[in-house]
């Protein structure tokens, strides 16, 4: 399982780098300090089910982002829909990543113990 947990962790670049600053500042009770108290006592394997399930979520809204109409109406304003692939789902995917980098490190501090 340890295996499997690593290279579920290792997979995505991008979040390696932002995992010691949004998990450092959620940890000293900054940005998203209650998602890292919330999530602190989780077993290992429900931070690795929380990984996986975000990093969907983060799939899903670059479907999203490429064709809104899967989420959206047709009959939505284009300017709403616009603002949902400008901004609202870019958004949306930085927040989870720093919610997965936390996860991560949450994870990583316990030595995957």
């Amino acid at each position: 399982m340890l295996d499997e947990a690593l290279a579920l962790i290792d997979t995505d670049a991008g979040i390696a780098g932002m995992t010691k600053s949004a998990y450092e500042v959620a940890k000293a009770g900054g940005k998203h300090g209650g998602f890292y108290a919330n999530n602190l006592n989780l077993s290992t394997a429900m931070l690795l089910r929380g990984i996986r399930s975000m990093r969907k979520r983060i799939e899903e809204h670059q479907a999203w982002m490429e064709d809104p109409y899967l989420k959206v109406p047709a009959t939505l304003d284009q300017r709403h829909v616009e603002h949902l692939i400008s901004i609202k789902w870019p958004e949306d995917i930085v927040r989870i990543e720093a919610e997965i980098a936390i996860l991560q490190g949450i994870f990583d501090e316990r030595g995957s113990a």
